[in-house]
């Protein structure tokens, strides 16, 4: 079982796509930080907290000294701060932040978001690729961050199948 250590964004997105499950379906180990379950609102964090494996605990100390980009949030850099305990090919990072996307590749670590989970849902069959397109739809609405080239191109193959 893969290790993913995840930020809110990817919380959020799943809750609102009620697809939370979807975490275990695909056997990721959850990971996360006690900052990232704090950026959550109540029913959000009673759910998550039946998926997450793992939560660590980091200091704002940690987060001080820990070499990350200018303009992550200190839940962010907790993140990069459970990464840095882990070994370096047993886990990746689900993250909605370009920040830290830019950090994982410069770092070289495995960085996906919340269109990879989708992708792999579909691939592995586990979804069609019309219910796909469905939750690309609602995913567009309740996040209007995410790259919208990519969403509408998924949604123009998918559609197509």
């Amino acid at each position: 079982m893969k290790i993913a250590v995840t930020d809110a964004s990817i919380f959020i997105d799943l809750y609102e796509l009620d697809g939370l499950r979807w975490i275990k379906i695909l056997e990721l180990e959850v990971h996360t930080s006690n900052w990232v379950l704090n950026e959550l609102d109540t029913a959000q964090l009673r759910a998550v907290e039946q998926i997450v494996d793992c939560t660590y605990t980091v200091s704002l100390d940690e987060i001080q000294h820990l070499k990350a980009p200018r303009g992550l949030s200190d839940a962010d850099c907790s993140l990069l701060s459970v990464a840095e305990r882990l070994p370096k090919n047993n886990f990746i990072l689900l993250t909605g932040d370009n920040l830290i996307r830019k950090w994982c590749h410069s770092t070289g670590k495995e960085v996906h978001g919340i269109l990879w989970i989708i992708d792999l849902l579909i691939e592995r069959e586990m979804i069609e690729p019309k219910e796909g397109v469905i939750l690309l739809h609602k995913l567009r609405k309740i996040n209007q961050w995410l790259p919208q080239t990519e969403i509408l191109n998924r949604i123009d193959h998918w559609s197509a199948l």
